[in-house]
């Protein structure tokens, strides 16, 4: 999969687009296509070093996409939904992640993703529709 790396602290040139495998799932998790993460303050402080996380590191903690595989244990989602995860994991740069089903929120059809990636993302766990 395509991803944005960092591998060493500094501006924004240590973005490096990279290919790594696919992450796979644990019983307990999703892998996600994403189609929108979040650029957020808290990405920058990570990949300049003001926030010492351990290197190297896929940016971005939110976003949205859509479910492409499940581990045995998620019974709450399916395959071809639309989820948000709103601050969860690292990884987010990435083409896929992979996350506990626990934290992730279904989205609602009636609003398109490109709409709903744009909102910010810890709403959706208040978004009735």
């Amino acid at each position: 999969m395509l991803c944005i790396v960092v591998e060493k602290y500094g501006p924004p040139d240590q973005l490096q687009l990279q290919i790594l495998p696919t992450p796979t799932v644990a019983p307990d998790q999703v892998l996600v296509k994403v189609k929108y993460a979040g650029v957020n303050f808290v990405d920058i402080y990570e990949r300049s070093g003001v926030y010492s996380t351990p290197l190297p590191l896929i940016p971005g903690k939110e976003g949205v996409g859509e479910i492409v595989a499940m581990g045995s244990g998620v019974k709450a989602f399916h395959i071809g939904q639309r989820v948000g995860f709103p601050y969860m994991e690292q990884g987010a740069y990435g083409e896929y992640i992979t996350l506990s089903a626990d934290g992730l929120v279904s989205l609602p059809e009636s609003i398109s993703v490109d709409i709903l990636a744009a909102l910010k993302v810890r709403r959706f766990l208040n978004l009735t529709i």
